[in-house]
């Protein structure tokens, strides 16, 4: 049996537990949203169905989590496709906000989406 390589990343303690399902998606990013660091906070723009950087009382869905970017992405001015955590457990000190907004802020509803995100302890286990 052969395996093959299809995504690497090095240790950044994002991903915590075993207890839930680390499921993802692929989705177009908005084109020129920035440098977007892996575990930043994500929501989808109900007017153009695009990925957009969450924001606390942004419009157009930018208010509404939607998952966890997946990789690092650089800015792009061109639409890209981006890897986005959609359900799992994550450590909550390694969520990333690019504008507004706090864990507490999106805390309830992510978890309705099944992502849980948790305060990591010294004996757990982090990937």
């Amino acid at each position: 049996m052969s395996f093959t390589v299809v995504e690497t990343s090095s240790v950044d303690n994002l991903i915590t537990g075993i207890t839930h399902r680390v499921t993802e998606t692929s989705l177009d990013l908005t084109a020129s949203s920035g440098v977007l660091a892996r575990g930043t906070v994500m929501a989808l723009n109900t007017v153009t169905g695009l990925l957009v950087p969450y924001v606390l009382g942004g419009a157009d869905g930018a208010a509404v989590f939607y998952g966890i970017l997946g990789a690092d992405y650089i800015d792009n001015a061109a639409v890209q496709s981006v890897v986005t955590y959609k359900s799992g457990q994550f450590n909550q000190a390694a969520i990333i906000f690019s504008g507004a907004g706090a864990v507490s802020d999106i805390k309830d509803d992510a978890r309705l989406k099944g992502v849980y995100l948790e305060v990591v302890g010294n004996n757990d286990v982090v990937v």
